[in-house]
């Protein structure tokens, strides 16, 4: 039988910084510990191994800035093969943006956030070991796999949580490029679906509108009118799994390329011309930042391959 190494660690106390002051105990070591399974980081709390100033806290518990915490003796497998600079360089994601708490990249197409089932790593990965915050770097939201543009991550906890904090408020304003089936008849169109995961098909979980779901509203602004397509404008005051695609294909125009939820003919259609993935693009984001006037804008063109096709298509 064939052994997976174990890492064996100490036990260990650390000091909590300011940065992390307020956050959860839980989120805490499943930020510190990205190896080790979620039932895991759970057990450990439950059974006491961790302990915040030498005493047990469930995992709610919200930490202060000088706690103590002790840290057991974790059995980690080895990593496989770690992603390198020159992983970093193949998938051609430049940093749009930086300075001290922030990172935006423009994220590739095809190339997952994080990686997962069958996926050997994401691009925060590759950003984890390749880039000087690594260690530190958190995705502030995410990206389908096909999706390109605006990506965020946070380098510290605190800016982390103002990040999520303006989401929720629906203040941090997020456009995204897409070309539609068929020509918009209304300029723009409005869409409050809620939408709630439904059934599992090759190996995802689908996304299905339902009363019971949560929340969620798109608005798509004609950009450009084509023969048989709408190049659009698409802001979101909601961030949904899948929202935009589930959006587009409900109002009887699913993005193009679109192998989940949109037409498979439309597809078939556009694959001589060029079109091989997603037309789904973050194109821009601004972000209100307290600490700085005016308000952060971020944009990112269409990829080239994009560009090649509607000069084809048009």
């Amino acid at each position: 039988m064939l052994r997976i190494p174990q890492r064996k660690e100490a036990v260990s106390h650390i000091r909590i910084e300011p940065d992390q002051d307020g956050r959860r105990l839980d989120n805490f070591l499943r930020a510190r510990f990205h190896d080790i399974p979620k039932s895991r980081i759970y057990q450990m709390i439950r059974k006491g191994e961790v302990r915040v100033n030498g005493g047990r806290v469930d995992p709610a518990h919200k930490l202060q800035s000088g706690d103590r915490v002790r840290l057991p003796p974790v059995g980690r497998q080895e990593p496989g093969p770690r992603p390198s600079p020159e992983s970093f360089r193949d998938v051609h994601t430049p940093i749009l943006y930086e300075d001290a708490e922030l990172l935006v990249i423009d994220k590739p197409s095809g190339i997952p956030v994080h990686g997962g089932t069958g996926r050997p790593f994401g691009i925060i990965d590759v950003l984890r070991h390749v880039h000087p915050s690594g260690g530190t770097l958190q995705l502030v939201h995410r990206l389908d796999q096909e999706t390109s543009g605006c990506l965020l991550l946070a380098k510290t906890h605190t800016c982390l949580r103002r990040l999520h904090q303006l989401l929720r408020d629906g203040l941090m304003e997020k456009q995204y490029t897409a070309l539609l089936k068929g020509r918009l008849g209304e300029n723009p169109v409005d869409v409050d679906l809620p939408l709630r995961r439904g059934a599992r098909r090759g190996g995802e979980r689908l996304v299905e509108t339902s009363a019971e779901g949560k929340s969620a509203r798109t608005r798509f602004t004609i950009a450009r009118r084509l023969s048989n397509a709408t190049l659009a404008h698409v802001h979101i005051a909601t961030g949904r799994t899948h929202q935009i695609r589930v959006h587009a294909s409900q109002i009887g125009h699913p993005v193009a390329g679109d192998h989940r939820y949109g037409d498979r003919e439309f597809n078939r259609e556009l694959r001589p011309l060029g079109l091989r993935r997603l037309f789904l693009h973050a194109s821009a984001i601004r972000i209100p930042r307290p600490y700085s006037r005016p308000p952060l804008v971020v944009e990112t063109p269409l990829p080239e391959e994009l560009r090649r096709f509607l000069d084809s298509y048009a």
